[in-house]
C-alpha cells in the first residue's frame, strides 16, 4: 500500500494552512517624498503639538486640509498650502520643493526610527527631508470600532475613510497618539497616515493595528487604471494575433 498520495495531500494542507497564515498579516502601500531645505515650513518651525492643527476630513484632491483658523494663532504658521487649505508636503505637483521618490509595500506593525530620505532607507536629513503617505484598505464582517496604535516625530495625520482619526502635528519628539475609531459600518474601509519629517534632529514613526481578526491590506490601484490596463493587454493581444495570422 502507497503512502504518496497521503502524504501529499497532507504537505499540500500544510501549505494552504501557511499561505492563510501569511496572508492574514498586514500591510500597506507607501509613497515616499523628498523635501528640499528651500521649504519654508521645514527645519524652521520647532517646536510645537498643537492639537488642531488639520481640519476634520481630506480636501478635494486627498491632502489633509489645514484647519480653518490655524494661522490665525499658531505660533508657526503653516506656509505650504493650496487654495483650498491642503497641506501640499506630500504633493509634488503643488509645491516645487517636493519630489516623488519611490513607492513600497510595508508590513504592520510598522516601525522606524530613521524616516529619513530616500524612501526611510537614510542615514540622517542632511540632504532632505522625507515625507509619506500610507495607504490600505480593511473589512469588517459586523459593525465596530478598531483600535490603532500611531507614534511620530514630526507630524502624522491619520484618516479612515476620508476622515480624521488621530492628529499628531507639529514638530516635536516621539509622541504617542493610542486610537480608537468611532464605530465603523460593515464592509470595506480605507486608510491613509500622512507622515512628515519637519527637523533636523529625529525622525520616528510606528504605526499598528491592534484589534484582532481585522487585517489591512495595501492599496490597489482605481478601477479605471485596471480598466486600462486591461485594455492595453487587449489590445497587444490583438496585434500579436493578426501578425501571427499575416504570417
Amino acid at each position: 500500500m502507497s503512502f504518496r498520495p497521503r502524504l501529499q495531500s497532507s504537505a499540500a494542507a500544510l501549505l494552504l494552512v501557511a499561505a492563510a497564515t501569511a496572508s492574514a498579516a498586514s500591510s500597506l502601500s507607501v509613497e515616499y517624498f523628498s523635501v528640499s531645505y528651500d521649504d519654508p515650513d521645514f527645519d524652521s518651525q520647532c517646536c510645537s503639538s498643537p492639537a488642531d492643527m488639520v481640519a476634520g476630513s481630506l480636501g478635494p484632491n486627498g491632502l489633509p486640509m489645514l484647519g480653518e483658523g490655524y494661522n490665525d494663532s499658531a505660533a508657526f504658521p503653516i506656509s505650504d498650502l493650496s487654495a483650498d487649505r491642503e497641506i501640499t508636503w506630500w504633493s509634488p505637483t503643488r509645491n516645487a520643493n517636493v519630489a516623488a521618490t519611490g513607492t513600497a509595500t510595508v508590513t504592520m506593525p510598522f516601525e522606524n526610527y530613521a524616516m529619513y530620505a530616500p524612501n526611510a532607507t537614510g542615514s540622517d536629513d542632511g540632504a532632505a527631508f522625507l515625507t509619506a503617505v500610507f495607504r490600505g484598505n480593511f473589512e469588517l464582517t459586523a459593525p465596530a470600532a478598531v483600535t490603532f496604535t500611531l507614534g511620530s516625530d514630526d507630524d502624522a495625520f491619520f484618516y479612515v475613510d476620508g476622515d480624521l482619526v488621530v492628529q499628531n502635528g507639529g514638530v516635536h519628539a516621539l509622541d504617542a497618539a493610542p486610537v480608537t475609531t468611532e464605530v465603523l459600518a460593515e464592509g470595506t474601509h480605507t486608510l491613509a497616515l500622512f507622515y512628515a519629517d519637519r527637523y533636523a534632529t529625529g525622525a520616528s514613526l510606528y504605526f499598528s493595528i491592534d484589534t484582532e481578526d481585522v487585517t489591512v491590506t495595501p492599496e490597489v490601484p482605481e478601477p479605471s487604471e485596471w480598466m486600462l490596463l486591461g485594455g492595453g493587454l487587449a489590445f497587444l493581444s490583438l496585434a500579436v494575433s493578426r501578425t501571427r495570422r499575416r504570417r
